[in-house]
């Protein structure tokens, strides 16, 4: 971790201020893109139905179902 600090102040021309500055800054554009990301999220649910959600939209591969209306074999 102290080396990734030194590489961030060197890569700001040694200012360590301008190098909090720009994580900073980097902060809050991730923070950003995470709530577009979390909206976009939330739209996808609320137009998902919540039947579909837990499965029961799903069609059996094929085959599932003959599987279990098959009776057992004595």
């Amino acid at each position: 971790m102290q080396r990734d600090a030194d590489q961030a102040i060197a890569t700001c021309g040694g200012d360590a201020r301008v190098a909090v500055q720009a994580l900073v800054a980097m902060v809050d554009h991730l923070k950003a893109e995470l709530a577009e990301r979390d909206d976009a999220i939330a739209a996808l649910t609320a137009s998902v139905s919540r039947g579909y959600a837990r499965g029961f939209g799903e069609r059996p591969p094929p085959g599932a179902r003959d599987k279990v209306l098959r009776k057992p074999v004595e």
